[in-house]
């Protein structure tokens, strides 16, 4: 588990996340907001936040939970329009 380093917008840097991949999704902080780590620096985690950062406080935990994104496709999804987290933005 790694601590929160730095925000800005939607990007969020995060320390001690040895062992972490490209593309995982983590969770940010108390709220557990959904990110994907975009980028590796020795320690540090460069992470692409998909919700809204404001709130967080530097040395909240971050969490990666071994998993890439995925979307999940079936005959409910034609015709409907979904963020990036497959949220409906049609309802």
């Amino acid at each position: 588990m790694g601590k929160l380093w730095r925000v800005s917008g939607p990007l969020v840097i995060a320390k001690d996340m040895r062992g972490s991949q490209v593309y995982e999704i983590v969770e940010i902080g108390e709220e557990g907001l959904v990110g994907e780590i975009i980028g590796l620096e020795e320690d540090k985690a460069i992470i692409q936040a998909h919700e809204d950062t404001q709130g967080l406080r530097i040395g909240e935990n971050v969490r990666g939970t071994g998993t890439i994104l995925t979307a999940e496709l079936g005959p409910g999804v034609v015709g409907s329009i979904y963020d990036g987290l497959q949220k409906s933005l049609t309802d």
